[in-house]
This record gives structure tokens, C-alpha cells and sequence, in this order.
């Protein structure tokens, strides 16, 4: 039935009484069209026309005009436009056509197509398939079927409402603002796609044509829902059933089991064409793709889309992604595309465990909720390339500022971030692999996890990281985490260490593991016992638990400033000029000012020597190990460490070392390494008994308050138990010009090669100073338990030591410049009674640090030394080169060259039982000063000059030995008579003893009564007696005084001095000077004739000796010897005869008479 060009009326109806299949085609004019029965074709053609297709399977078409299509029943106020659907059934097919159209598909599984205008199209009741504007369904009814949008320019801003059942909505072109699924799973396209259905089952949901689109509003509703926005800025809003739902804001392709290498699987295409979207997720497992293009697109303010999860497991891509899926539809693998394609977006993930992509541009991503209570789960959040602002629970992030706040402290949960992306990887539902990827964006990212044991991977760029509350897991750039099965880290490591940034990483509360990556980081930890690496490296786990941490990529780090809070901390500068703090508490942290390996139940070592920086580190107020390291600007001559041990019994060393542990903790061995490597260091103590081990360069070290033990260059410290057992250098090649201070207490200082400065401090503890390299040994239960010696004699350098007011041990060492004829040391013992040696020395002590005895070694070693005992009964030994010595105040044992003390002889060891030269060929020319008090003096070899000043002194100008009895001199006696030198010595004050040994030498005893031997001889306390005189054993008395070695001697002049001296000129032409005062001779000189020898009117006595045939005038001032000349000896078989003057000269002379009757006057 055909109408005319009028308005039909309705009796233009399907009348067959068979009920059979009719065709109406209103023509021109506003037409009314009833179907009725069976299957009916209906034609409005032009006109506002009014089709109702009633029962059947209806086709129905609006043609031109604004037309109201109903499929089945119903009834339309043409005034109001009010629609009432009435019953009805069958699978009907409505055509828009032109103009702005309402269609109404009513029961049944219908077709809709709005055609060009704004269509209202509604399925209502069944599977129907919508198009707001044209398209074509290919295949239909077949086992193959194809739904796609034709003509895609053609369109208008359609409204569409599935209604109940499984629809398919394709709007089209336009600015569609109200699309909705209403109940059911439907499939729904903004704009322009093609669905692909195979036996009934759709294989294929894709976007078409995305140069054209609109911005549409969406909305599944219930059921399962698949929406492609398409192009344009969309709003896509799904229902609050409980069923997941898949939104993709702009143009992709959604996979069935097709049986292709795709099914199954969800990408974005056409990445150039898109809008800025606002999707809002259903209530559970949401998978939302945000992707971009048009305003949705990099550098375009405020073009990104929004993008909100909603309650449960969303699944959310700001921009481009491709996501693999398995035959259950779970997702496998989900893969950024064009990551820099994309704009800034807002991602709100919501309740539940999210996994949120940001993907290009600069995106603000909750993980949680924007507000505060929501009960957030484990999040997996990936900010994508760009500028990214990620809270991982809970939070607010200001749309123009970007400050992220957290909302609350309570609700949160263990979440993973990038800052960038990367790929996780499940195994039985938990994450045992997260890794960033290397190409996935340089942003600068905000990252605030706050509650839940949270891992975070920051990537490339300037990254700010916040875990705030929980165990967290931070990775200023790029990175790996591995987990067991029970989601324990097994591993964290940093990877690409060429991609990296400026961070900012804060652990906050918690025990934290940050690894700051590559660049200039600022890190602080917090309040757990934390772990962190300034630069790259990786953390080994057992169950949970650190093993080790090391240090990689040493040619990659920056400039990093770490603070690592309260408890006992582990921390690994890595590479560049790294400022450390190990917190204010009293915990035991670790600190590498470079890099390294610590294994946490094991040994801590420096790796990578030509690799670090110019470090500050300061300790805590715990027992700190703090390893400074070296390389870089960390080099003598560039720059050094700058370490702080603060309080406690702190271990530090200024470049490279190995510390040795066992697995309980406990430190076995500290040992320097890389021994020509390091930097000028400046280490400061502090209140504890600190172990400072220098190492390579010119390094200043202050030792602070405790007991400290410091080596000025290469060394190791030996426990046992964890008590130091020995302390030594190593390494004597390599060193530098230190200047280190003990200050409070006693401590253990080891120089070093050098030209080192070193005090022991100004309190009253016993020290004990190395200037050179050495070993001083605690109770090792060895041969060398207790001892301290020298080593490495040709290593050394002019050194400067100064003592405290204790009784400190000083050893000056040699080798280097500090060589005889170049240099040597100055060495000040200060208060207390001091041991002080100028080259070598092996000093031997029992278990209570005892000293039983001191030698000098390496005695052809050493320099010319000046020594200065002061205060304090003193031990000053010069040893090798022309030293300088002066006792100065008290009784000083003062030895010019090599020589031993020991005090073991006798078992008591609070005396001294032995004093004797050594070495007696080796020695110089040293100058020695007693000054006050009762000095000893052994001059040694060579030409030396010795004052004994005040006191009662000892003085042998060359070698000898004294040897005492509970403190008490018993025997002096010169020693080696064929080796000395031509010696100056001057007793000055007080009764001395003397005794110039080999050679000629010039002796002053001064005021005092004197006992002088110009060469070799003894005095004895303890006589042993002979014929004449019986024995004595009184120590404090001088029983016998005798020159010995007859043969052996020099042309000595002596000068007795004021008082009654004695003096024995010994072997040689010797000239005696008595001063004033009755000199006296030993038995063996008899008077031989009295004359005027002098002419000078005074009466002179003439000896003779009978043991040995020598001769000697006094000459007199009536009782005073004014001179005391010795003569050439005259042999026994000739005697002197008369005494006169035979000359006429004014002076007598002496007559002999030889047995053979030769006479000879003289």
C-alpha cells in the first residue's frame, strides 16, 4: 500500500485477515504506519511520519523528516512527543533516515538505524543493535556477521538507550550525549567501529574511521559492558552492578577468541585521534583505557583525561596500551603504546587492588580513593612518561599546584608504583617481578605511597618519593624487585644506570630500602632500620631478610644527600661527593662514603677504588662502621672525606677497606685496601673509643673524647672476641703527610709513612705514638703479645710527635726523608714518665701492658732526630743519625744512638735492671741534654756532645752498659772500648759520673765532686774485693772506680771543676785540668819530683804511673790544680833523677838516668 503526497491517515494499516507480511510506504506527508501482523515493511518517506510495526519481524523506515519509529506497539502525543511503548515481540529493523528521528525497537532482538540528525534511538526488551547514525549489518542472521558504520561523516548528536539485553550501540559521528546500555552486556561505541560476530559470539569490537567523532557521554550501567569512546572528549560512566567492565576512551580494538595470535586482547589504535575523557568505572574490575589525540595529547594544559575506577581490582591506561589476555579472558601482559602520545590525565583508582597506567604526558594518579576511609588494597600504579604525581592510598592531588596529601594514616595498603612504566609479573596471583622499563619516559615525578609496605620505582627524571607509614621499597630511577612465593623481596636492584635524575626519596616511617639511582639524589629514610644506596646497586633477601648489599655501575652517580634517621642503618654512597648523616640515635649503622659490598651477617668491603667522591659522613651515637673510600675528587692533592664518627666506639676509615665478620656480626679484622688509593682526608672522633684507620693521602684525624686507635696512613686491626688484639701498619709504600690527634685518654696512634704530625692529646692517659710504620700488639697468645716495634724501616718521614701528661711511649721510626744528613723527627714526651726512641724500637710488655724491655732495631736506620723528654723520668733513646736530646725535668735515661733497657732481669718489673749501647759501630753525632734532676747519658758512637746540667748525673760519651738492682745502680762501665768518638761532655752541677769511652775527647765536670774517666773504665757499687780491700755490698756507696782496657783510649782533656773531682785521664795524651779543689789519682800514681814547671813561682808536682809508665804534671796554685797535663809515656827503664832548671829557661826540668847509663834531660 502506497500513500500520496497528503498526511495518511491511519487507516493506512496491514489489514490481511491471513495475518500476512505487509509493505506501507507513506510517501510525502506526515504519515501514520501500522504494521500489525507478521513481518511488515514499512516506508515513511518524507514527512514527520508515525511507524508502528507491530507484531512480526518488522523493517521500518522514517525517512526524510523527523520521525517516530515504534518496532512493535505503542502510542506518540504528537503534541508533547510523549512515547508509551505497548506490548509486542519480534526482531525488528527501524531506519532513521533523515532528520531527528525516534525509534524504539520495543521486544525483540532489533535493529535501529538513526541515520543523519539527532536520533533518539531505544531498543528496549532484547539483543538489539543501535546506530545512531548509518551503518550496515553484513551477514546477518548468519553463522558470520559483520556491524559497521558507513558513511561515518554522516551524523548528529544522538540520544540511545539499550535498555534491557545484550545491546550494540554504535552512535557515530556526532556529539552524542546520552548513550546508555541500560541493563544487559553491552557492547557501545561513541563514534564510528565495526563489531565482528561469529556464531553468535563477538570476535572483533573495533573503532572506524577516527578522523571523525564527537563528544559523547556513555554509560553501560548493569551488566558487563564494552565502551569505545572513540574520538572526541567522551564521558564514559559505567553502572554500580558487580560485573567488570572494559571502557576505552578513545579509538582501539577489543579481541575475542577469534583464534588469532589477538584474541583476546584490548590495544588502542589511532593514537593521533582522541579527546580529553571522563571515564568512571563500574564497582569491580574495571579495565579503562584513557588513550589520546586531539586535546588529549602532550603539552596541551589540561587536555588529559580523567580517569576514576571506582570500588573494586580496576585495571586503568591514561593513554595508549596493549593488553594480552588469555583464553579466560585474564590478563597476561599489558604493554604501553606510544607512551609519548599521550596528555595529562587524572587517574583515581579507587577501592580495591588497582592497576593504574599513566602512560604519556604529566598525570595525577590515586591509587586510592580522593577521600579519606576508603578501604584501599594493593595497588599497582605505573605514572608512564612525563611529570607524574602518584599517591599510591588515599589522597588529594590540587589540579593546579599538584600537591598530593594523603588523606588519611589508617586506610592503605602494600602498593607497587612507577614513576614511569614498567612490567610486573604474577605468578599464582602475587607479583614475583617488578621492573621498570628503560624507555618508558624521563618525567619528573611525585610519588606519596603513605600506608602499606609499598615498592616504588621511580624511573628516569628529577623524582620526588615519599613511602611515609610501612616497610617500604624506593627506587629513585630505574629498577628491578624480585619476590618469593609469600611476597618477600628476594631482590632490588637499580638497572639502566644511564637513565637517572635528581631524586627525592623519603622513606619516612618504617624500615626502608632506598636506592637513589643514578644522579644528584636527596634521600632520608626514617625511623626503621633502613637500607640505602646513594647511586646504583642491589640487596640480596632470604625470607625477607637483607644478606648483601653492593654497589654497580661505579662509572654512573652523582652527588647525593642521604640522612638515614634513627635505628641501625646500612648505607652505600655509590659514586660523586656524597653528604651522610646516620642519624642522632645510639644504633650501630654502617656507612660507605662510596662504593662497596656489605654482607649483613658477614664481612663489609670497599669496591671499585678509582670510583667515589669527596664524602661527609656523620655518624650516630651508636657504634658506627664508617668506610670513606676513594676516587674521583676523592684523590691526594684534589680533595678528600670529610667523617664524623660522633658517639660511641666508632670504626672509620678514610678511603678503601676490608672489614672482616663473622656471622654473628662480630669483627674479626679491619684492614685498609687499595692502598695507593684514596684521598686528604678529615676524620673527627668523637665521645667513644674510636678505631680510625686514615688510609692513603695527607689526612688530618682527631680522635675525640675515648681510647682512641689510629693509623695515619695504610693499616689493620686485629680482634678477638671483639676485643683488639693487634694494631699495624701496611702498606709502608704508600702514605702521606698526616696530622692525627688522640686528645682525651689513652691512645694507640700509628703514623705511618710521611711526614706526620701527631699529639696523643693534653690529658694524663698513656699514650702510645708510631711517627712511621709499626705494630703494637695486644694479648695475641704469641711470642709478640703485648709488644710494640717498628717495621719497614725505609718507609717513613719527618714526623712531629707530642705526648700528653702521661706515660707515653713515642717511636719516631725512619726512612724517607726522615735520614740521617736530610731530616729526622722532633719528638716531645711532655708530662709522665715517657718512652721515647727516635728511629726503631721493639719494646717487649707483658699482659698488663708492662713494659720488660726496650731496643732499638733496624739500627743502621734512621735520622737526625730532636727529642725532648720534659716532665717525667724519662726514656730517650736517639738510635741512628745525629740526634738531639734533651731530658729536661727529672731522672731521664737518655741514649744517644741504639741501645736496650731491660727491666725483666730481676722479675720486677717497676725497676729497671739493664741500661746498655748497641750497635756500637752504628750511630752520629748527637747532642744530649739532661737538664734537672739525676740523667743517665750514653752517647753511643760518633762525636757527641753531652750536658748533664743539674743534678748527678751518669755521662759515657761512648758505649757502655749500667746494670741495676731494684732501681739501684750497681756496676757503670764502658763497653765496645775500640769504637767512639771524640765526645764532649760537661757534667755542670752536682756529683757526676763520667766516663769519656774511645777516642779524644774534651770532658767538663764542673761544679760537683766529680769521678771523670777520659777513656774506657768502670764504677763499681758493689766491689767484689781483691787483696787490699775486702767486698762491699751497699749498692748506694762508690766502691771502686778503675779504668779499664789500657790499650784502648784517646788524647782526652779534662776539666774537673769546681769541688774535689777524680779523675782518671786513662790511655792516651791526656791533659787534666783540676780547677779548685784536691783532685785525687788512683794507687797506681806515684809522686816522682815537685819543681817550678811553669815558672809562675808556684810549687807543680810531677807523677809517674807504675802500671803503665805514664806521666802527668799538676800544675799548682798552692793546693789547687790550676792544669792536669799527661805526658808522653816514659818506659820503666829509665828514671828520673833531679828536678832543675838545666836551661836557665825560668822553668825546671827533669833529669833521667837509663839503666844502661844513658842519661836525657826535658
Amino acid at each position: 500500500m502506497y500513500g500520496d503526497r497528503a498526511n495518511d491517515s491511519p487507516s493506512l494499516t496491514g489489514v490481511d485477515p491471513n495475518q500476512a507480511s505487509d509493505f506501507l510506504s507513506g510517501g510525502d506527508g506526515d504519515d501514520i504506519l501500522l504494521g500489525e501482523w507478521d513481518d511488515d515493511v514499512l516506508e515513511g518517506r518524507n514527512g514527520r511520519d508515525l511507524l508502528y510495526g507491530g507484531l512480526g519481524n518488522d523493517s521500518l523506515s522514517g525517512g526524510a523528516g523527523s520521525d517516530y519509529l515504534l518496532g512493535d506497539e505503542g502510542t506518540v502525543n504528537l503534541t508533547t512527543g510523549a512515547v508509551t511503548l505497548g506490548a509486542g515481540a519480534g526482531n525488528d529493523t527501524l531506519f532513521g533516515g533523515n532528520d531527528n528521528d525516534f525509534l524504539y525497537g520495543q521486544a525483540g532482538n532489533d535493529r535501529l538505524f538513526g541515520g543523519s540528525g539527532n536520533d533518539s534511538l531505544e531498543g528496549d526488551i532484547g539483543n538489539d543493535i543501535l546506530y545512531g547514525d548509518e551503518g550496515q549489518i553484513t551477514g546477518a542472521n548468519t553463522a558470520t556477521e559483520v556491524i559497521i558504520s558507513t558513511n561515518g561523516a554522516i551524523g548528529g548528536a544522538d540520544t540511545i538507550r539499550g535498555s534491557d539485553g545484550d545491546d550494540i550501540i554504535i552512535a557515530g559521528a556526532g556529539n552524542d550525549t546520552n548513550v546508555t546500555g541500560e541493563n544487559g552486556n553491552d557492547v557501545i561505541l561513541g563514534d564510528n567501529g565495526r563489531i565482528a560476530i561469529s556464531n553468535g559470539n563477538i570476535t572483533r569490537i573495533e573503532t572506524i574511521i577516527p578522523a571523525i567523532g564527537g563528544n559523547d557521554s556513555l554509560a553501560g550501567n548493569n551488566g558487563f559492558d564494552i565502551i569505545l569512546g572513540g574520538t572526541g572528549n567522551d564521558t564514559i560512566v559505567n553502572g554500580i552492578d558487580n560485573i567488570a567492565d572494559i571502557m576505552l576512551g578513545d579509538n582501539g580494538v577489543i579481541v575475542g577468541a577469534d583464534g588469532s595470535n589477538q584474541a583476546n586482547d584490548i590495544f588502542s589504535k589511532d593514537e593521533e585521534f582522541g579527546g580529553k575523557d571522563t571515564i568512571v568505572g563500574g564497582t569491580v574490575r574495571n579495565i579503562i583505557v584513557g588513550g589520546s589525540g586531539g586535546s588529549d595529547r602532550a603539552g596541551i594544559k589540561n587536555g588529559g583525561d580523567t580517569l576514576i575506577g571506582n570500588v573494586f581490582d580496576d585495571m586503568i591506561y591514561g593513554d595508549n596500551a596493549y593488553i594480552t589476555r588469555n583464553a579466560n579472558n585474564v590478563v597476561e601482559k599489558v604493554e604501553a603504546l606510544l607512551i609519548l602520545k599521550g596528555g595529562d590525565d587524572s587517574i583515581v583508582g579507587g577501592r580495591g587492588q588497582d592497576t593504574l597506567y599513566g602512560q604519556g604526558g604529566d598525570d595525577n594518579i590515586v591509587g586510592g580513593s580522593a577521600s579519606a576511609g576508603s578501604l584501599d588494597e594493593t595497588d599497582f600504579i605505573y605514572g608512564g612518561a612525563g611529570s607524574d604525581v602518584i599517591g599510591g592510598d588515599n589522597a588529594s592531588i590540587d589540579p593546579v599546584t599538584r600537591e598530593v596529601k594523603n588523606l588519611d594514616t589508617v586506610n592503605g595498603a602494600a602498593d607497587f608504583i612507577f614513576g614511569d612504566n614498567g612490567t610486573l609479573v604474577f605468578a599464582e596471583g602475587k607479583v614475583i617481578s617488578a621492573t621498570s622499563n628503560p624507555l618508558g619516559g624521563d618525567g619528573d615525578d611525585t610519588i606519596l605511597a603513605n600506608v602499606g609496605d609499598d615498592s616504588i620505582v621511580g624511573g628516569a627524571g628529577n623524582d620526588r618519593i615519599l613511602g611515609n607509614f610501612g616497610d617500604d621499597r624506593l627506587i629513585g630511577d630505574h629498577g628491578r624487585i624480585l619476590f618469593d612465593g609469600a611476597g618477600r623481596p628476594t631482590l632490588i636492584t637499580t638497572i639502566a644506570p644511564d637513565a637517572g635524575g635528581n631524586d627525592t626519596l623519603e622513606g619516612n616511617e618504617g624500615t626502608s630500602v632506598i636506592l637513589g639511582g643514578t644522579g644528584n639524589d636527596r634521600m632520608t629514610a626514617g625511623t626503621g632500620a633502613d637500607l640505602l644506596i646513594g647511586d646504583n646497586g642491589q640487596i640480596t633477601f632470604r625470607n625477607g631478610i637483607a644478606l648483601e648489599l653492593d654497589t654497580t655501575d661505579a662509572n654512573r652517580g652523582g652527588d647525593d644527600i642521604i640522612n638515614a634517621g634513627d635505628n641501625a642503618d646500612i648505607i652505600l654512597g655509590g659514586t660523586g661527593n656524597d653528604t651522610i648523616s646516620a642519624g642522632n640515635d645510639n644504633a650501630d649503622d654502617i656507612v660507605l662514603g662510596d662504593n662497596g659490598t656489605v654482607i649483613v651477617a658477614g664481612n663489609i668491603v670497599s669496591t671499585d677504588a678509582d670510583f667515589g667522591g669527596q664524602d661527609q659522613i656523620a655518624g650516630g651515637g651508636g657504634q658506627d662502621i664508617i668506610i670513606g673510600g676513594s676516587g674521583g675528587t676523592d684523590a691526594s692533592g684534589l680533595g678528600g672525606d670529610t667523617l664524623f664518627a660522633g658517639d660511641g666506639n666508632d670504626i672509620v676509615t678514610g678511603d678503601g677497606a676490608l672489614i672482616t665478620r663473622n656471622t654473628v656480626q662480630v669483627i674479626q679484622k679491619i684492614e685498609t685496601i687499595a692502598p695507593n688509593k684514596g684521598g686528604d682526608d678529615s676524620i673527627v672522633g668523637g665521645k667513644g673509643n674510636d678505631i680510625i684507620l686514615a688510609g692513603f693521602g695527607n689526612d688530618n684525624a682527631q680522635g675525640g673524647l675515648g681510647e682512641e686507635v689510629i693509623t695515619g696512613d695504610n693499616g689493620q686491626i686485629t680482634f678477638d672476641n671483639g676485643i683488639v688484639i693487634q694494631i699495624e701498619t701496611t702498606h709502608p709504600e704508600a702514605g702521606g703527610n698526616d696530622s692525627l690527634a688522640g686528645d682525651e685518654n689513652a691512645d694507640v696512634i700509628l703514623g705511618g709513612t710521611g711526614n706526620d704530625q701527631i699529639s696523643g692529646g693534653s690529658d694524663n692517659a698513656n699514650d702510645i705514638l708510631l711517627g712511621d710504620n709499626g705494630v703494637v700488639a695486644r694479648a695475641t697468645g704469641t711470642s709478640q703479645a703485648n709488644d710494640i716495634f717498628s717495621t719497614a724501616p725505609t718507609f717513613g718521614g719527618q714526623d712531629e710527635i707530642t705526648g700528653g701528661d702521661g706515660q707515653d711511649i713515642i717511636i719516631g721510626g725512619s726512612g724517607g726523608v726522615d735520614t740521617t744528613g736530610i731530616g729526622g723527627d722532633n719528638l716531645f714526651g711532655n708530662a709522665g714518665d715517657d718512652v721515647v726512641v727516635g728511629d726503631n724500637a721493639f719494646i717487649t710488655r707483658n699482659a698488663l701492658d708492662m713494659i720488660e724491655k726496650i731496643e732499638t732495631i733496624f739500627p743502621d736506620r734512621g735520622g737526625d732526630d730532636r727529642i725532648e723528654g720534659n716532665g717525667g723520668n724519662d726514656v730517650l733513646i736517639g738510635g741512628f743519625g745525629n740526634d738531639t736530646i734533651a731530658g729536661n725535668q727529672d731522672n731521664d735515661v737518655i741514649l744517644g744512638d741504639n741501645g736496650l733497657l731491660d727491666y725483666a732481669v730481676d722479675k720486677i718489673l717497676t725497676t729497671l735492671d739493664v741500661i746498655q749501647t748497641t750497635s756500637p759501630i752504628l750511630g752520629g753525632n748527637d747532642t744530649i741534654v739532661g737538664n734537672e734532676e739525676n740523667d743517665i747519658a750514653l752517647g753511643g758512637t760518633a762525636n757527641d756532645i753531652i750536658f748533664g746540667n743539674a743534678g748527678n748525673d751518669i755521662l759515657l760519651g761512648d758505649n757502655g752498659q749500667i746494670l741495676l738492682t731494684d732501681g739501684i745502680i750497681k756496676l757503670i762501665e764502658t763497653i765496645d772500648p775500640g769504637v767512639g768518638g771524640n765526645d764532649a761532655i760537661f757534667g755542670n752541677q752536682g756529683n757526676d759520673l763520667i766516663a769519656g769511652g774511645f777516642a779524644n775527647d774534651l770532658i767538663y765536670g764542673d761544679q760537683g765532686d766529680d769521678k771523670i774517666l777520659g777513656d774506657n773504665g768502670k764504677f763499681d757499687t758493689l766491689f767484689a774485693g781483691d787483696a787490699i780491700v775486702g767486698a762491699d755490698t751497699n749498692p748506694l756507696t762508690l766502691d771502686f772506680v778503675t779504668t779499664t782496657y789500657p790499650t784502648l783510649g784517646g788524647n782526652d782533656e779534662i776539666y774537673g771543676g769546681l769541688g774535689h773531682d777524680q779523675i782518671l785521664g786513662g790511655t792516651g795524651e791526656d791533659t787534666l785540668y783540676g780547677d779548685t779543689g784536691i783532685e785525687t789519682l788512683d794507687g797506681n800514681w806515684i809522686l816522682a819530683g815537685q819543681g817550678d814547671f811553669n815558672g809562675d813561682g808556684q810549687g807543680d808536682l810531677f807523677w809517674r804511673n807504675l802500671a803503665d809508665s805514664r806521666t802527668l804534671i799538676w800544675l799548682m796554685d798552692g793546693i789547687n790544680v790550676l792544669q792536669s797535663r799527661l805526658l808522653t809515656p816514659v818506659p820503666f827503664d829509665w828514671n828520673s833523677v833531679q828536678v832543675g832548671d838545666f836551661n836557665g829557661d825560668g822553668k825546671d826540668d827533669l833529669f833521667w838516668r837509663n839503666v844502661s847509663g844513658a842519661i836525657a834531660c826535658g
